[in-house]
């Protein structure tokens, strides 16, 4: 996603480097614990840093001591950032089904609130948009609910939204970097979204089309608001 981000924001007239610390299955409590994210914000110059915790976590899926350590890390990295003078967001997670992700959306909003950091809703949106795409990649293609390349698509038009408070024109985007899986994490290290993977089985590219970039951001557009 963080590949996918730059390319978008590149295609549509913005410079833009994205960084990445990422592990599957790994908790925004993990990544405070073991300094990374601190030391990348004293080492390089951010604008702004985007935080995604693991499915489910702030909605107490993994028990309430995960949940308080989630909320209370989220309070940390606000602080971290500020200290930086680096804007925080908030990329939520996802549940497929129509109870558990209203569920996640209003406590991931709450916990982002009390953090104060901007919350970016992905499971209701992501909901809407499988009802009128259901042919569309969205989930792995190893049968788990992992991300597909059009969920990560997804992911960098909202984060896009939520940094330029704009839109992304609808084009043709072909992004060159490793597209990262939940079988092959990138080393666990600040890398650059587009460097070089040591893995040889993962695709070095994914395009999209015009068509799905419009129909994405035209079904975006024309979503009910929340309780209408």
């Amino acid at each position: 996603m963080p590949a996918v981000f730059s390319a978008l924001s590149k295609a549509n007239g913005r410079t833009v480097q994205s960084d990445m610390l990422v592990r599957g299955g790994a908790t925004l409590t993990d990544r405070l614990n073991d300094g990374l994210v601190a030391n990348a914000l004293k080492k390089n110059h951010y604008d702004v840093m985007v935080l995604q915790e693991r499915g489910g976590e702030l909605m107490g899926a993994f028990g309430d001591t995960a949940e308080t350590q989630s909320k209370a890390a989220l309070k940390s990295y606000a602080a971290l950032a500020q200290q930086a003078g680096v804007k925080v967001f908030l990329l939520g997670s996802y549940q497929p089904s129509a109870g558990p992700s209203q569920t996640l959306v209003e406590m991931e909003k709450s916990a982002a609130m009390a953090a104060g950091v901007t919350y970016i809703e992905v499971s209701e949106n992501l909901r809407h948009l499988r009802k009128l795409h259901p042919d569309m990649a969205w989930f792995s293609t190893d049968g788990t609910m992992h991300p597909g390349k059009d969920l990560a698509l997804l992911d960098a038009v909202l984060l896009y939204q939520a940094i330029y408070a704009d839109l992304p024109a609808s084009t043709n985007l072909v992004v060159n970097a490793p597209m990262y899986t939940a079988r092959y994490s990138p080393n666990l290290e600040l890398l650059s979204a587009d460097s070089a993977s040591a893995h040889k089985d993962i695709e070095l590219s994914v395009n999209y089309s015009v068509t799905t970039l419009k129909e994405m951001i035209d079904d975006l557009v024309s979503k009910p608001k929340a309780g209408k």
